[in-house]
């Protein structure tokens, strides 16, 4: 090399060996035993799932604790799919990806609040193109987007952030943008500088994960062969320097004194190694995996939407992994290559009415209108009064109606159905004898006697 500065010149010799591309690894025949805790995930799952679920709640992005932070819309959706109940899940997860949507397109970003999937999931499954712009701006303008990320390990969560909104924005029909071949060079320097360390570079396991959920998204993007044995060295540096086995706890910091523990976190970091055994057949992954999983979910994780979603963002894809025993796509594409017909996602309505009295329910739709669609509705008893249809107009995901109580002499079950496309969902209400609203209690009230 020859180099020349303020008149001097100097010819310095460099030895460089270039080595061939790494083999994608073939996979070893391995059992697929059954998941440790498996029982347990399933029930916090739904049980914490229902206690953080509020359709109509406000986000405060500000606060962190809260449901939307680490992709609550995600969450929900994968909730909804793994049960096979999207109407439960779907509308919390759509309050909410529209109000972080919103909050994105405002602009300013910070780099650790980038939160991509639940926006295309909502995406794919909509159609609202809102939700594609938000990916698309998170691409853009959020923080450190500019720089594409960076190569100190201190950058390792804004870095994978950004890898990821890169690849969605390729898998959502957008050109290949080459900052995310950028961003993927920086994210394996930090894993390389991390790996082969003295043990004084930042370090910490949880970002290890997202780092390595990051590079396995993009590495079912493009098969690139750099990535398996990255993800294999993380694996066993941060399994050796980070898991204690005789507590069984995982570092929360391997370079803090005295090392703090945080092993409520083991489920951002688990699916990893139930990846690696997947495309490889290597049990020591599966067991480490196991042992993560299993320790992790067993922790108190009941106290805030933040830690619920940091346990279930990526751990849907762990028991895919598991399961299938092959590196089969992540749970959050379900969906993105193929649209089904539009459907009656829900029916909200009040959960009662007066006899005599109105009131006004809402059809939600599946994904949002391309066309004028015309939902028909009916209603199981003769207590309701309900239009024949509904007509949800292009563009909009839902339309309002009204329904009419007629009068009871006693408290009545009514239930609305909506139809489409084949497909009906329901919803149900009580209708109140009117008497009950109206009648003065000082009219009818007679002083007990005395015994």
């Amino acid at each position: 090399i020859h180099t020349t500065a303020g008149g001097s010149s100097q010819d310095v010799s460099v030895t460089v060996s270039v080595l061939l591309p790494p083999q994608s690894p073939a996979r070893a025949a391995a059992a697929v035993p059954a998941i440790p805790s498996i029982d347990v995930w399933e029930q916090k799952m739904t049980s914490l799932g229902q206690h953080w679920c509020n359709p109509s709640e406000q986000m405060a992005f500000g606060y962190e604790p809260q449901i939307w932070y680490y992709d609550g819309g995600r969450t929900y959706f994968q909730i909804g799919d793994y049960t096979g109940q999207p109407t439960n899940w779907e509308p919390c997860a759509l309050n909410i990806v529209n109000q972080y949507r919103d909050y994105i397109l405002q602009g300013g970003t910070p780099g650790w609040r980038v939160f991509p999937h639940g926006l295309a999931m909502n995406y794919w499954r909509t159609g609202d193109t809102k939700s594609r712009d938000a990916v698309i701006a998170l691409a853009n303008s959020s923080a450190y987007a500019h720089q594409e990320g960076g190569v100190s390990p201190t950058m390792i969560r804004e870095t994978a952030y950004l890898i990821e909104t890169w690849t969605i924005t390729e898998q959502l029909g957008l050109p290949h943008d080459p900052r995310l071949d950028r961003a993927v060079d920086f994210g394996l320097g930090i894993v390389n500088q991390i790996v082969n360390s003295d043990g004084s570079v930042f370090h910490q396991p949880f970002m290890d994960g997202l780092m390595a959920e990051a590079l396995i998204d993009y590495y079912g993007l493009t098969q690139d062969p750099r990535v398996p044995p990255v993800i294999k060295g993380l694996l066993d540096y941060v399994f050796v320097n980070g898991w204690n086995d005789s507590t069984q706890q995982m570092a929360y910091n391997t370079v803090a004194v005295p090392v703090e523990y945080v092993t409520g976190l083991n489920n951002l970091l688990a699916p990893a190694f139930a990846w690696y055994w997947a495309l490889t057949g290597d049990p020591v992954y599966q067991q480490r995996g196991d042992e993560l999983f299993s320790v992790g979910v067993n922790q108190d994780i009941s106290y805030s939407g933040k830690i619920y979603n940091q346990n279930y963002r990526w751990s849907f894809d762990y028991v895919r992994w598991r399961q299938q025993g092959t590196a089969v796509p992540s749970a959050y594409l379900t969906g993105a290559s193929t649209t089904p017909p539009q459907s009656v996602l829900s029916v909200t309505v009040a959960a009662s009415v007066g006899g005599g009295g109105a009131t006004t329910a809402t059809v939600w739709l599946s994904r949002i209108a391309q066309q004028d669609t015309l939902v028909t509705l009916s209603q199981t008893s003769n207590v309701l009064q309900v239009p024949a249809s509904v007509m949800v107009s292009a563009g909009l995901q839902r339309a309002t109606f009204s329904v009419t109580a007629t009068d009871v002499a006693q408290s009545t079950a009514a239930t609305i159905v909506a139809s489409l496309n084949g497909a009906s969902v329901r919803a149900s209400l009580m209708v109140r004898p009117a008497a009950w609203g109206n009648t003065d209690i000082a009219s009818v009230w007679v002083r007990p006697t005395d015994r």
